[in-house]
């Protein structure tokens, strides 16, 4: 039996999709369970996001779920590409008003920086899946 090992990207897709979606379990527990719809959903249209509670359950629950796949690397492409969605939105709505910060706002508190980092992640992702080490790979042997 000629099993291929994981090296190169696969390596680091899996700390990619480790580390990433561990970030994205932790937020969308963090607004379902801690902080609750209510609060997400006051400060979504506090922040102008258009269809506040919609869209605080859909980023919670894409935080959460979405996490969950890239951390087994599950539907790594899709789950990666929603939550890259996810966080263009969070970026253009949430960390606009940083823009105008030195640095562009990518620094300092409202700093879009954070977000940036997990779009790209995302977006690595959601391009090049979730490598050898994902249960995409071993699913699809």
């Amino acid at each position: 039996m000629d099993e291929k090992k994981c090296s190169g990207w696969d390596w680091g897709a899996l700390l990619l999709r480790l580390a990433i979606g561990s970030i994205f379990i932790c937020h969308g527990y963090q607004k379902w369970f801690e902080w609750g719809m209510d609060a997400v959903t006051d400060t979504f249209g506090k922040m102008g996001v258009p269809f506040p509670s919609i869209s605080a359950y859909a980023a919670a629950t894409t935080e959460f779920l979405g996490g969950i796949l890239l951390l087994v690397g599950f539907n790594t492409r899709m789950a990666a590409a929603l939550l890259s969605i996810v966080m263009a939105v969070a970026i253009i709505t949430a960390h606009a008003p940083s823009f105008d910060k030195p640095y562009l706002g990518f620094i300092g508190q409202g700093g879009f920086e954070f977000p940036l980092a997990l779009l790209a992640g995302c977006l690595a992702l959601a391009l090049n899946g979730g490598g050898d080490c994902s249960a995409d790979a071993k699913l699809a042997k």
